[in-house]
């Protein structure tokens, strides 16, 4: 294996060497990244700008792109009326928003019509496992049954054959890797699979070399061609295909164009893909979820059902990674009869890539940082609603005073994460000792010992686990899968104590059942940017857990994060109606971030495991059992515990999934990498619940991490 991963990493080192990476010149950026959305002629003839403004800086340019589809818009009571941006903030946003390349989803499709021109004018992608050179035979492989990660390579060419007996026009050719988070129109279930409310495009990266660009520029470095010469009529000696767009944009009856590609997966995400909040996690690669349906023709999402992997996603939500190269041209040169003359896709070919990046771990200090970053964000919240009710209360004494906006942006949140700190440890105080227990999961609940005639609280009991992160491997799908699962991969060891306080010899409890769960939790946001990140202890308040027992996963959450958000954006925009924007001056991004934590969904999906076992330690030696009432109790001054260990193994959950005789949980469910997103996240954890005789409940949450 060893010999294997060096081999690869020598081909990878040798690819990354022979292909070249220079600065695009300003034509180049200004045919291609930068085109703009309105129809209009272009003049190469102009002299370009200072180069120390070319936002570009590479060959193969990565760029973040915002969908207008994901910004809001302040036109109801619920938006209120902030002030406008500036000119400069709203030119700073339009230089990607009016680009084509960032709104190429907006444009009318006519590979989605019934128009013949998609058909006239072919378009294939074709991947390969090394880098494409003319003259040799390109060694094609098919991505649908392969796996990417950060810094694999992604090779291959374009073929694009006119099938008329005229030649077509063209204003672009694209070749990119995009990475997009799409949220699509969902009404009472009915999903338009062709109307997309969020399109957040996290990850476009455009291959200048095999794009039509106002330039010919070598793609190796072993390549020595004229930047003047358009090489017209160049072929490839292999199969005789045209390597040269054309300086005159059009492609000649009958005739194959070739164009080679190649991109890196990148080991993370530029910085502004998450410039409004800033978030480490949101410049980690995503994994690949859900099924990308908008990508999909309408008469092939049938068929392509049967590829897609359960996940667990929402149906109306997909990530997801593609090669895609698409002919854009102006309606009119189409024959299109339409009122203004507007750019159009001519045709396009869509090639989906499955991204699974090798988990980034998270240490203790970071999710301590962000539960802390978490309270203060809340703190800041209440604070506006504290304010403005204060303002209301005292409307004539503070007649005419403006407050300084109250802002959510970091220095503000950072202040407060003393506070955050504070409240996290009022959360984990023992009832017995009154100690701070920050290195334990905990849940602590009075037991109530029942007789024929009353019930009293005789002592209190709990459940514990040490704070630690629990993992497990990333299990590809059966069609990716390389090898067997290794049970050792996807097995686990839970260590806990039951504790009953101030015991009386009587009063030990009699535990009726255990059951143990595997919750995948999704969040997703339909609109605004998610402004926090998310950690185990923020799904799982621990000053909550004791009136958790009987309340699903969703509901949790809920009344959790979502439910006070709710609230709060309510009282927010209330305070405003009745004070005045002018005087309460609430920022318009803390509204914004409060009101999408308060919308957003979750769905929470839960498999129980089948089996499980226990294992102790006692006076006499190690002993292992299915019951936990075999487990002898164990004397503490005034208490009593049982301490054991809990061994799972997550193939033996239950999919809930009907399939062939002797499968098990990984062929029927893929568990990927934890990953959030600006409009995403999704997290694991294992829930254990113990069931006493009088019917009371503890539960534990524990956060685990499926790592690749």
């Amino acid at each position: 294996m060893s010999t294997r991963k060096n081999s690869k990493a020598a081909i990878d080192d040798e690819e990354e060497d022979l292909i070249n990476n220079i600065l695009p010149s300003y034509q180049m950026f200004q045919s291609t990244i930068s085109k703009p959305l309105d129809s209009s002629e272009e003049d190469y003839s102009r002299e370009p700008p200072i180069y120390e403004r070319t936002p570009i800086s590479s060959a193969t340019s990565l760029s973040a792109i915002h969908s207008p589809f994901s910004h809001t818009s302040a036109e109801s009571l619920t938006e209120f009326p902030f002030p406008v941006p500036s000119q400069t903030e709203n030119e700073q946003i339009e230089i990607w928003e009016n680009t084509i390349l960032a709104n190429v989803h907006t444009l009318k499709n006519l590979s989605k019509t019934d128009s013949k021109l998609p058909k006239t004018l072919e378009i294939k992608v074709h991947v390969t496992s090394r880098v494409c050179q003319k003259g040799f035979k390109p060694q094609e492989v098919d991505p649908s049954e392969m796996e990417f990660k950060q810094g694999d390579f992604i090779h291959g060419y374009v073929t694009i054959e006119n099938h008329s007996e005229e030649p077509l026009g063209f204003d672009m050719v694209y070749v990119v890797f995009e990475g997009v988070v799409m949220v699509l129109e969902n009404e009472g279930g009915l999903i338009d699979t062709q109307k997309p409310k969020v399109v957040h495009k996290f990850l476009n990266m455009t291959d200048l070399f095999a794009s039509w660009s106002f330039a010919n520029i070598d793609r190796l470095t072993t390549d020595n061609g004229d930047p003047h010469d358009w090489c017209e009529g160049e072929t490839d000696p292999y199969d005789n295909t045209i390597l040269s767009l054309g300086l005159k944009k059009n492609f000649l009856p009958h005739v194959k164009y070739k164009r080679f590609f190649s991109f890196k997966v990148p080991e993370r995400l530029l910085e502004d893909i998450c410039e409004i909040h800033n978030l480490n996690s949101h410049t980690l690669l995503p994994s690949s979820l859900g099924f990308p349906k908008y990508s999909m023709r309408p008469s092939s999402l049938l068929s392509m059902k049967s590829d897609a992997v359960n996940d667990l996603c929402f149906l109306d939500t997909s990530i997801s990674y593609s090669v895609e190269c698409r002919i854009i041209g102006k309606a009119h040169d189409y024959g299109l009869a339409l009122p203004k003359d507007q750019y159009v896709i001519a045709s396009e070919s869509i090639q989906p890539i499955r991204v699974v990046p090798l988990e980034t771990p998270l240490y203790a200090q970071d999710t301590e940082e962000i539960c802390r970053y978490y309270t203060a964000f809340i703190k800041s919240v209440t604070d506006v609603i504290d304010l403005g009710k204060g303002l209301f209360n005292s409307r004539e004494a503070f007649s005419g005073m403006a407050l300084s906006p109250v802002s959510s942006t970091d220095s503000k949140i950072r202040q407060l994460y003393k506070v955050g700190r504070d409240d996290n440890k009022k959360a984990y105080v023992d009832p017995n000792s009154c100690q701070f227990f920050d290195n334990v999961y905990q849940n602590i609940i009075s037991y109530k010992k029942k007789t024929l005639l009353s019930s009293r609280d005789s002592s209190i009991i709990s459940l514990s686990s040490p704070k630690t992160v629990y993992s497990i491997a990333y299990v590809s799908p059966t069609k990716f899968r390389k090898k067997e699962v290794d049970d050792k991969d996807v097995s686990l060891t839970v260590p806990l104590k039951l504790k009953l306080h101030q015991a009386s010899p009587k009063s030990k409890p009699i535990v009726k059942s255990i059951t143990v769960e595997l919750i995948v939790g999704t969040l997703r946001s339909s609109k605004e940017h998610i402004p926090v990140e998310f950690t185990h202890d923020i799904f799982i308040r621990k000053d909550e857990l004791r009136m958790l027992g009987a309340k699903t996963e969703n509901e949790c959450f809920v009344e959790e994060v979502t439910k006070p958000c709710h609230k709060y954006t309510k009282q927010i925009a209330d305070l405003i109606e009745k004070v005045g924007a002018s005087t309460m001056q609430v920022d318009r991004q803390l509204f914004h971030d409060v009101k999408c934590l308060g919308s957003l969904s979750s769905k929470f999906s839960s498999f129980v495991f089948r089996e499980h076992s226990l294992t102790y330690e006692d006076g006499t030696g190690k002993g292992s059992t299915s019951d936990l009432n075999k487990i002898p109790w164990t004397s503490e001054d005034d208490s009593v515990s049982k301490t054991f260990n809990l061994h799972l193994n997550l193939q033996n959950c239950n999919s809930k999934v009907r399939g062939p005789k002797g499968s098990k949980f990984f062929d029927q469910v893929t568990l990927v990498p934890d990953s959030q997103t600006c409009f995403s996240v999704r997290l694991h954890y294992i829930k254990v619940s113990i069931k006493l005789t009088y019917g009371d409940s503890l539960v534990v949450k524990l956060p685990l991490k499926v790592m690749k």
